[in-house]
């Protein structure tokens, strides 16, 4: 049940709690994830979920280095998923 509320305040922009973002981290599959910034006191991270056919949302989260705790520093956003030409250097054969 919580999984159709989560989707549909997600479809109608609406906030969500940090434990409905929190429930997302279980209950959708992470399809990417990347540091943003790191420090001594925590780990600012960026997590891409999969909640639907072709329907991303990112969450970012601070995780603390002293006692694991998780914050959600924002609401979810809806990204897409794009594919970028990347430049690339590998070793001539002599």
């Amino acid at each position: 049940m919580i999984k159709q509320e989560i989707l549909s305040k997600l479809a109608n922009k609406e906030d969500l709690t940090q434990e409905e973002i929190g429930f997302m981290v279980y209950e959708f599959k992470e399809v990417h994830d990347s540091i943003i910034e790191a420090d001594p006191d925590g780990i600012l991270r960026s997590f891409v979920f999969e909640v639907g056919d072709d329907l991303y949302y990112e969450v970012t989260c601070l995780e603390s280095n002293t006692d694991g705790s998780k914050k959600f520093e924002s609401q979810p956003r809806r990204v897409k998923k794009e594919t970028e030409p990347v430049e690339s250097f590998v070793r001539c054969e002599d």
